[in-house]
């Protein structure tokens, strides 16, 4: 098939999966493109990123998109933009880097990507997109553990090979983990993916401080109030009422959140610490969800044995 004519399939299918978003569309979102030798059609891949794109609707106040790119190394190729026009060229100009595939990379790319140029008191999402069963390099489920103790959210896509076990224990919640057999036909599951972002960011508002704000840091708008649980720096049992002693040096107000270790939670969110991983003690949810050993479980769905499901035991 001619590349003429493989856009206009690619547009015929954007089109019928057009539809509108229900939710607070206020949000930052790092694409974590796979470029291993691993995915057999990155023509294909690319083109799900434009229709991803085009679903989403950038805009300067609104969604703001960036990329990075893995292989055997990782690399921005877009910072975050509410330009589509800008996303759809990135995209479009992507180079095959083919060689051996480390997710971990990516993630921590898209993590450091996130706190360049990532606007204070929005959410913070990731799709990691993977055709692979690799995990050289860094750990990525550790990764993982880092972007979610500083309150990102993580999606993934996996097609062809992929390693659905490690996937799963990389989002944010077993809700969030996709597949599809290939590229091409995972344009059909945009719409779910879309949905599930919606769902993911009800309840956070673009108030709050940046939630990557350094170690002990208070924010300019101040956590007077009860904050049960929460603490500044040093040890995570404390039920002080965190009150803001100490200046800090966050950027941005709180309005009305809640110290949660370095994170900030918006207003009507949670503060978890359940203990169960020292690597990611304290973690924000929304206040109509529930704390689940590192991972937030969305209305609905319990924690059972560490994972979420619908449902309650």
């Amino acid at each position: 098939m001619n590349n003429i004519n493989k856009l206009s399939v690619f547009f015929v299918l954007a089109t019928l999966l057009q539809f509108t978003l229900s939710c607070n569309s206020v949000f930052d979102i790092i694409v974590i493109v796979d470029s291993s030798a691993q995915v057999q059609d990155f023509s294909a891949e690319k083109d799900f990123c434009i229709a991803f794109t085009s679903h989403l609707g950038l805009s300067n106040n609104g969604i703001h998109l960036g990329a990075v790119m893995y292989s055997s190394q990782a690399s921005s190729v877009l910072p975050l933009t509410g330009s589509y026009a800008t996303a759809e060229q990135t995209f479009t100009n992507m180079n095959w880097m083919d060689d051996y595939s480390s997710p971990g990379y990516g993630l921590d790319a898209a993590y450091k990507e996130i706190q360049t140029g990532g606007r204070s008191g929005v959410p913070k999402l990731y799709l990691l997109l993977s055709a692979s069963t690799s995990d050289d390099g860094p750990n990525p489920v550790s990764e993982a553990l880092i972007i979610k103790s500083y309150g990102g959210i993580i999606f993934a896509l996996g097609v062809e090979s992929t390693s659905p076990g490690t996937l799963q224990q990389v989002v944010s919640n077993t809700d969030y983990y996709f597949y599809s057999s290939t590229f091409s036909s995972a344009l059909s599951e945009i719409q779910s993916i879309i949905d599930a972002i919606c769902n993911s960011t009800v309840g956070h508002t673009a108030t709050g401080a940046n939630t990557a704000s350094g170690s002990g840091s208070h924010t300019s708008g101040g956590n007077s109030g009860s904050n049960t649980g929460s603490h500044t720096s040093g040890s995570s049992s404390g039920s002080g009422s965190g009150s803001g002693s100490g200046s800090g040096s966050g950027t941005g107000g709180s309005s009305g959140g809640t110290k949660c270790g370095l994170n900030t939670c918006v207003q009507g969110d949670i503060c978890c610490n359940d203990g169960s991983n020292p690597n990611n003690p304290y973690y924000c949810c929304a206040g109509s969800g529930s704390c689940c050993d590192g991972n937030c479980c969305q209305n609905g769905y319990s924690c059972n044995n560490g994972a979420c499901s619908f449902g309650f035991f």
